[in-house]
């Protein structure tokens, strides 16, 4: 094959190969930790619509999916583990580790149980301490819950980590179904000086 064949199909071959990814990605949701609002407000960050599958932790058993923004969180055959990072969770960047620490938040979930299954959260600091399991008792239909927690202030000196919000399904029976539409964090104020 002659140079001028050779290197033009090369060319185009690299050119298709760049459109193709590009146009494979296009609609994928760019996951990893979740971050606070981009206009620097925030008193509230929701997690909901396509942010909603970007949920870690799923290798013990749990299984979500996210369809017409609402994510369908289930158990395997096992209970999940208590450690948060380990079973199912959102990680929560830098930034919301910051403006966190020290305050109270309220963190607001809309759920509803599918299989009689109630759901419990907890937010984990990674190093300062954590809320606890906070349970709710789901009903079928679609509501509100909430619990409040003070985060524990950033040790002085501390590097910057992430924190955790666990999710787990529970009940008597496993596997336990849930659906959830939407998390959001609330930011109030100091209670840590």
């Amino acid at each position: 094959m002659s140079d001028k064949i050779f290197f033009p199909l090369v060319f185009m071959v690299g050119v298709a190969m760049v459109l193709a990814t590009l146009f494979l990605g296009r609609d994928t949701v760019q996951c990893g930790a979740i971050g606070g609002a981009a206009s620097g407000d925030y008193s509230s960050v929701s997690i909901e619509n396509d942010r909603l599958s970007c949920l870690e932790g799923q290798a013990l058993g749990a299984i979500s999916s996210v369809e017409d923004e609402i994510m369908t969180l289930s158990t395997g055959p096992r209970p999940q583990p208590a450690q948060v990072s380990v079973g199912p969770h959102f990680k929560l960047a830098a930034d919301l580790e910051t403006v966190y620490s020290g305050h109270s938040i309220e963190i607001f979930v809309e759920a509803q149980s599918v299989s009689g299954a109630d759901l419990e959260i907890n937010y984990d600091t990674g190093r300062q301490g954590e809320s606890g399991w906070q349970r709710f008792d789901l009903t079928e239909d679609w509501q509100e819950y909430r619990f409040d927690y003070n985060v524990p202030l950033r040790a002085e000196g501390s590097e910057s980590g992430f924190d955790y919000l666990g999710l787990r399904p529970v009940g008597e029976t496993l596997p336990g179904v849930v659906r959830i539409r939407k998390l959001e964090f609330r930011r109030r104020g100091l209670w840590a000086q």
